[in-house]
């Protein structure tokens, strides 16, 4: 099978990849894919980001997780995360640190000449700005600075574990400084690595230079607070984002042929928040589009290889994407989704949100009851609940998956799915489950009985933390059709 290397291009980037990794933590996969293993690399100068750090501790409890569970599996965490020659998932960028951008360029020691071009290109605001906290919204310091990737010992270990088959998939913002200059950068860098380009050094050149490049491209879908002291305006955003389409249209695709897939996604209802360019450690809300640009990289590993043809460092062709929902509410749930996305994400986020319910309301009662799936080996007691995989991995994924809910509900445009206090019957939003004497409600009662008697039926469980994933996830598979039309 093949490798996807995912690259996440500043706050943005990260917050899609954290995104998709809660969708991957819920069992989505891609259909009939090529691709079996994801390998994010997160590209940001702003080290203190909040947003960068929530999603790198986030895969590190995945990665963990997954590593428990081992390989060849379907539902829960079944989508294998690697790093880089088993290193981070940063792209550490050099010589930013303190700096700023007048100090990178060295431009006291210009020549004159130099100098007065410099002062041309960059005005002294711009040759100011401090770039530990990121690019400030000015892409055009971020086109210089990234540009030191191709040299990297990062791009060399991208190279070293290519293989023939693997593709490669950018996210990145188009409004702001990082994502504007990282995104157009990297597919240069990608289709230029070939030998005969110049750069000998590089292993499996060729291979790089004509993988299938997908990108989804993020444009305005939030907005920042009025503030004359701050370096970032909401006016800009739509300025900077049609300069950077009409940029993409001549280099990125059609003729061109840099990306085989290329995908968009915004939103016209766009909430403020705080002006903050990454002194306060820019911490947003999860969003809504930020889900939907992690179902471009879902269905950007379905995509046929046929589809997606190169030739010379060259696409034959670039596929264009769009993501819509079927009515613009401002609070969304899955019926608002169109059908092909509910078949991709509602069963299997309702799953894992009725699994995390009941670890937290329920199985602590169950361990102490000794109900038949907790005492049926490998057991489900106390001591399993103290190791670091219940206790620190999975609690502290849940505790994400939690925050990731809440913030989601409270951003504008909301994403709701779930009604989070309700019964269980009631809890998944929009959707309610049958009503049926014969069969019986579905309540905690009929979910505990579920998990006895699949528990009764299998007994290959490897262990106490594989017993917990795969059981779980079999009995909310059949709970969910017996008691619901909709997951029929």
């Amino acid at each position: 099978m093949a490798k996807l290397f995912l690259f996440g291009i500043g706050g943005t980037g990260a917050r899609v990849i954290k995104s998709l990794t809660m969708l991957l933590g819920c069992g989505v996969q891609p259909i009939n894919s090529e691709i079996d293993e994801i390998v994010p690399i997160l590209i940001d100068p702003h080290g203190a980001n909040e947003d960068l750090k929530r999603t790198i501790s986030l895969l590190n409890n995945y990665q963990k997780i997954y590593d428990r569970l081992g390989d060849n599996r379907q539902g829960f965490f079944s989508t294998k995360i690697t790093t880089l020659n088993q290193g981070a998932f940063t792209y550490k960028i050099q010589e930013v640190n303190n700096d700023k951008f007048r100090d990178y360029i060295d431009y006291s020691n210009l020549e004159d000449s130099n100098q007065d071009l410099a002062t041309l290109l960059f005005s002294k605001e711009t040759l100011d700005v401090e770039m530990n906290i990121g690019f400030v919204g000015n892409p055009n310091i971020g086109s210089v600075v990234l540009n030191q990737f191709r040299e990297s010992p990062e791009f060399q270990q991208v190279a070293s574990s290519f293989s023939d088959g693997d593709r490669i998939f950018i996210i990145s913002s188009i409004f702001g400084g990082t994502g504007a200059a990282g995104f157009p950068l990297l597919v240069k860098n990608l289709r230029n690595a070939s030998a005969k380009d110049g750069n000998s050094n590089l292993p499996n050149s060729e291979l790089l230079a004509n993988a299938p490049i997908g990108a989804v491209s993020v444009l305005p879908y939030f907005g920042v607070m009025p503030n004359a002291n701050k370096a970032i305006s909401k006016s800009d955003f739509f300025v900077k984002t049609k300069a950077a389409l009409s940029y993409y249209e001549r280099n990125l695709s059609g003729s061109s042929g840099a990306l085989n897939a290329h995908y968009y996604i915004g939103d016209l209802r766009t909430a403020d928040y705080k002006n903050d360019p990454g002194e306060d450690g820019q911490k947003n809300d999860a969003h809504f589009v930020e889900v939907a640009s992690a179902l471009s990289i879902i269905e950007f590993m379905q995509l046929s290889t046929l589809d997606l043809k190169t030739r010379d460092a060259k696409a034959l062709n670039t596929l264009h994407y769009e993501f819509g929902v079927k009515s613009d509410d401002a609070m969304l749930t899955f019926n608002n989704l169109g059908n092909v996305t509910q078949e991709i994400i509602a069963k299997k986020m309702s799953k894992y949100f009725l699994f995390k319910k009941y670890l937290e309301e329920e199985l602590k009662d169950k361990i102490k009851g000794n109900a038949p799936f907790t005492n049926a080996a490998p057991k489900l007691d106390t001591s399993f609940t103290s190791t670091p995989f219940y206790r620190n991995y999975l609690y502290d994924f849940n505790r994400a998956f939690q925050d990731w809910l809440d913030e989601l509900e409270r951003n504008d445009r909301k994403f709701k799915p779930f009604n989070q206090n309700a019964a269980l019957s009631k809890s998944i939003n929009g959707i309610d489950a049958k009503e049926s004497f014969l069969k019986g409600k579905f309540n905690e009662k009929f979910y505990t009985s579920s998990l006895n008697k699949i528990s009764s039926k299998r007994k290959d469980y490897t262990s106490a933390e594989h017993k917990l994933i795969e059981l779980f996830d079999a009995a909310l598979e059949e709970i969910l059709e017996k008691k619901y039309d909709y997951f029929n």
